[in-house]
């Protein structure tokens, strides 16, 4: 019987958790399948396969002979999830994949752009449209003063006109 922290790649912590599932020598470890060991966290399915690879040195049943255990649904799932190979995905269907997200994300980028393109047009609207009304105002402002002074001087006007009338 080998220490299970003889094989590399496994440490104390690692080991404590391996325990846990009653594997507690390399060889134990040697003879376990990758569907048991992702159970445990911070184990996936490609660090379990290396660490079975590390084992098998110590195992008189190598990792391909060893007899698999049954998977509880949640970790197979994990391990489709996780390494397509294992559901069967080719790798057509992995570029294809690839190709549709990529498709995807150039069409939420055009469609981000497109919001932030009406975004600035309805900003720029606004701007001129508070330039016109200032504009107006200042020749409101401007037709104003130019009829006050018109007042003012028929006011005058009318004031020298009286004057004149008297004398």
């Amino acid at each position: 019987m080998t220490l299970i922290t003889n094989v590399s790649g496994i440490g104390p912590g690692l080991a404590a958790a391996l325990a846990k599932i009653g594997i507690t020598t390399a060889e134990q470890f040697a003879a376990a399948s990758v569907a048991q060991l992702t159970t445990i966290p911070g184990i996936g399915v490609l660090r379990a396969k290396a660490l079975l690879a590390a084992a098998s040195q110590f195992g008189e049943v190598s990792p391909a002979k060893a007899k698999p255990t049954k998977a509880s649904p949640a970790s197979e799932k994990v391990q489709l999830l996780l390494v397509p190979e294992i559901a069967g995905v080719s790798a057509a269907e992995k570029a294809a994949t690839k190709k549709a997200k990529a498709k995807a994300k150039k069409k939420a980028a055009a469609k981000k752009a497109a919001k932030n393109m009406k975004t600035k047009e309805k900003a720029a609207i606004k701007k001129a449209a508070k330039e016109i009304k200032a504009i107006k105002k200042r020749a409101k402002k401007a037709v104003m003063k130019k009829k006050a002074k018109k007042a003012a001087r028929k006011k005058l006007m009318a004031k020298a006109d009286k004057k004149a009338t008297r004398a």
